[in-house]
């Protein structure tokens, strides 16, 4: 019998509130999803509260236009982490949930669904068929049993007995078709005889310790050197989790990583693995979905994991603990997925593993006072030489006449030798596409983005002109727009231009590029990949997307060209991103045996962060945590930005002026020891066609930092009513 539910509800809105409605129903689930009207729009929200007794509220309730199944709910668990998020990353729980929970995902639902029921209905006919046929041949078969019972002839008998052989043996087939049938598209069954890890005396102690650690801690940092074979420890360590029937979710920052650790982890997980990210079409992604219901799981997957509806989750590992790409920055909420991990495992009650060879200053941080606990790989798997590092002064260099292009002789030379002795090159350049700046040589003008106050970007492969941040495209042309000349230059270098003159330089090699521009299509990515493991490639170059992760055991030398552009950056974290990506680089190399040779081309030999790769200086992470104590830097404060954009730019700074102000009179005398940096303009202060500035709060962590933070929301929300002015202020916590 149904009956009158009052329902608030999470619209995917920025709303600081949830809206009332009814629903005539038998019953309801929190989580469950109604189709309804808002505002004059229909909108697919999430039922978060359920009340018998209709709720307090001088607004008119009004009724749901559907109640939608209850096989896609949000779980108790999905919905406590949306709040999570919503109230540390200062967004509303919306926003939260049109960034789990896109529209398209709800689309893409629907028509998983219908397909299901396709193939759901012809499997039911199929299986009634064959059953059908079954039911037949047995009847047949007890009609050949009774003549063989009553023949009274020998020969008679044996041919009859043949013919009865016969109809056994195509039941018994069919039989054997009905039940594949029958476990067709789920795997109920934990099936676990491929898993064939064999450890190190190092690793094996490792995992031990990891797991002396869970006894005391949910949360332990495996600090372990490139090479150490950390993914080994994960597997094993997932494997005594599923043998448990617990789940596993495994954590990596780039799809490029995904690629060459799903054929690895295949071979271990064979009808467990599960594979999750943005590449992948939305029919597969719901398919692992469904999965995910029905079996058990290691789930290899990039940020957007976090929001899968998980169950019986028992471990979390997030590899590259330390990588930047696991702070969303594009939409609402700004959150770190690493950091949401963390907050997951307590949510499922899960132990996690965060692991890095070069550790984030936050986790470090952490270990320090006791809220993780620390475990230190130091050996190799492979017994490998020291990798040979060696620093080429390009200055000194080009007083020689010693450079050809981006290589110096001296890099050339030890190409040449590496290619000749059989073994593979790995070139490091962090920009893309030909040359970063276009300048005309008679006026000086340079070609700018009419969108950004950035430069456009020369990629000459397209002959285009493009803006890296908005999008905007234009034919290139040499003649100048301001003084039409024929007299625009291009100047500095990005991958293109490297894989240009290493083409030039070394005729008979193998050069492939890895980049963004190379890498769209997830299969282009796998095929890049897989010819350089087979020794298809000599050089590979490209962006930074080649430090992470990757395994090459014919890899021997690795270069960074113009390594100082990794250091030029405007933020207090570019000391240890700088660092931690060299250390990551250099451990590509001889991963399994040999020796590697490290080269960095720069114009500065003598900075800390090189000396600390050569091995000149030790601690480095220590002492730049010295640093953001003695500044008041994160880990040891909360620092939350406030960016505020505006097509006007008048307008921009009249507002993010008052902005700054309100802020300061009030949170000053709220939050103690607080600091406002007033509003200023970042080093690009205007992107698609948005001008921007920045405030800059930091907060101290005590027991009053979330009521602190909860206030200084308040304080933007109260601005955006008084001004009028939403949808201009954005807050990313933690920024990076």
């Amino acid at each position: 019998m149904k009956k009158t539910f009052y329902i608030s509800v999470i619209l995917p809105l920025k709303l600081d509130w949830e809206a009332l409605y009814y629903v005539e129903a038998e019953e309801l689930t929190l989580g469950q999803r109604v189709k309804l009207s808002f505002a004059s729009r229909v909108y697919i929200a999430i039922i978060s509260n359920i009340y018998t007794e209709r709720p307090v509220t001088k607004f008119k309730i009004l009724p749901v236009i559907e109640l939608l199944d209850t096989d896609d709910i949000i779980s108790v668990q999905q919905l406590k982490l949306w709040r999570f998020l919503s109230e540390y990353y200062m967004c509303t729980i919306g926003e939260v949930y049109k960034c789990a929970y896109p529209s398209h995902k709800n689309r893409a639902e629907q028509q998983y669904k219908r397909k299901q029921q396709r193939i759901s209905e012809k499997r039911k006919k199929d299986i009634d068929k064959l059953s059908l046929q079954i039911s037949r041949l047995q009847v047949r078969q007890q009609k050949k049993q009774n003549n063989i019972d009553s023949v009274k002839s020998l020969s008679k008998k044996s041919i009859l007995i043949a013919q009865n052989n016969k109809i056994s043996q195509e039941i018994e087939s069919k039989k054997l078709i009905l039940q594949s049938m029958y476990d067709d598209f789920q795997n109920n069954t934990l099936d676990l005889s491929h898993y064939d890890i064999h450890l190190s005396e190092s690793q094996a102690r490792a995992e031990q310790e990891i797991l002396e650690h869970f006894d005391k801690s949910d949360i332990c940092l495996l600090n372990g050197v490139t090479g150490s074979g950390k993914t080994e420890i994960y597997s094993s360590l997932a494997h005594r989790y599923l043998s448990k029937s617990q789940n596993v979710l495994y954590l990596v920052p780039e799809i490029l990583l995904t690629n060459q650790l799903e054929s690895r982890l295949l071979r271990i997980f064979p009808s467990q693995l599960l594979t999750y990210h943005s590449q992948k079409s939305e029919s597969y992604r719901q398919e692992v979905i469904y999965k995910m219901k029905n079996s058990n799981y290691v789930l290899l997957g990039t940020r957007s994991s976090i929001f899968l509806p998980f169950n019986n989750l028992g471990l979390i590992i997030v590899d590259e603990e330390h990588d930047s790409s696991y702070k969303q920055e594009q939409i609402k909420p700004y959150y770190n997925a690493r950091d949401v991990a963390v907050y997951l495992s307590k949510i499922y009650s899960a132990n996690i593993v965060l692991a890095s060879a070069s550790p984030s200053l936050e986790s470090l941080y952490n270990v320090s006072v006791g809220k993780y606990m620390q475990v230190n790989l130091s050996t190799p798997y492979y017994k490998v030489a020291p990798t040979y590092i060696e620093l080429i002064d390009i200055k000194k260099e080009r007083k020689k006449n010693a450079m050809r292009g981006l290589f110096s002789l001296r890099l050339i030379d030890a190409i040449n030798e590496c290619i000749k002795e059989g073994h593979q090159v790995l070139l490091l350049k962090d920009r893309r596409g030909y040359s970063p700046m276009l300048q005309c040589s008679n006026c000086s003008y340079i070609v700018r983005c009419p969108n950004c106050h950035v430069n456009l970007r020369y990629h000459k492969d397209s002959n285009k002109l493009l803006c890296h941040y908005c999008g905007y495209k234009a034919e290139y042309s040499p003649v100048c727009p301001q003084c039409s000349q024929s007299a625009i230059d291009t100047l500095g270098a990005g991958t293109q231009k490297l894989e240009e003159q290493a083409k030039v330089i070394f005729p008979q090699a193998k050069i492939a590029r890895m980049d963004s521009d190379t890498t769209v299509l997830s299969q282009q990515l796998k095929d890049n990949l897989q010819a350089f493991e087979r020794g298809d490639i000599d050089i590979l170059l490209g962006t930074q997307m080649l430090t992470k992760g990757l395994d090459f055991p014919n890899l021997r030398l690795l270069a960074v060209i113009q390594a100082d552009s990794l250091l030029a950056q405007d933020d207090f974290r570019a000391d240890e991103r700088a660092l931690q990506l060299l250390e990551q680089f250099k451990g590509r190399g001889a991963r399994r045996g040999g020796e590697s040779h490290f080269i960095i081309q720069s114009l500065n030999i003598s900075h800390p962060i090189y000396q600390q790769v050569l091995g000149l200086r030790n601690g480095m992470l220590y002492d730049l945590l010295k640093e953001r104590r003695l500044f008041n830097y994160p880990p040891y404060t909360r620092m939350i930005k406030l960016i505020v954009k505006d097509a006007d730019k008048d307008r921009l700074c009249y507002m993010a002026n008052q902005l700054s102000l309100s802020i300061s009179d009030k949170l000053s005398s709220f939050a103690a020891n607080s600091i406002i940096v007033p509003a200023y303009s970042p080093l690009i202060d205007k992107i698609a066609g948005e001008y921007i500035m920045n405030i800059r709060v930091t907060l101290e962590r005590n027991s009053f930092l979330h009521k602190n933070k909860a206030y200084l929301q308040h304080l933007v929300s109260s601005f955006e009513r008084k001004y009028k002015y939403s949808a201009h202020i954005f807050i990313d916590v933690d920024p990076m």
